[in-house]
């Protein structure tokens, strides 16, 4: 479990899958990722498109870039500590520090830039 603090989607582009930047309000804790498993359809926007999708968690280098860990229950990292995907996901905060997220101090708002996509 952890403290969504804002919730910030990425741009609604046709046929993509939508991305969700989330932080953990809370001194060490996490950025996270949640990616949808079907694509956004203008047409037929689907209602429960945030019913299936990947969650993940930033990790940061030393020299600015970084990488987005999954957090599933496929990981033999967090299999090993794991039951099934749920317990795995009630334990959000052990599961990103088992996979070595970053810890951050209280990280709270995202952006997404309308124009470029990109996520700040």
């Amino acid at each position: 479990r952890f403290r969504h603090e804002g919730c910030e989607p990425s741009r609604f582009i046709n046929g993509e899958q939508l991305a969700f930047y989330m932080g953990d309000d809370d001194r060490f804790e996490y950025l996270y990722k949640f990616v949808t498993n079907d694509a956004y359809n203008a047409a037929n926007p689907d209602r429960d498109m945030l019913d299936d999708g990947q969650l993940y968690v930033a990790k940061f280098n030393a020299d600015g870039s970084g990488e987005w860990l999954l957090l599933d229950i496929s990981v033999p990292a967090l299999a090993a500590v794991f039951t099934s995907q749920a317990e795995l996901l009630i334990n959000t905060r052990p599961a990103a520090d088992i996979v070595g997220a970053t810890p951050m101090d209280r990280p709270e708002w995202t952006a997404v830039d309308p124009l470029t996509g990109d996520w700040r």
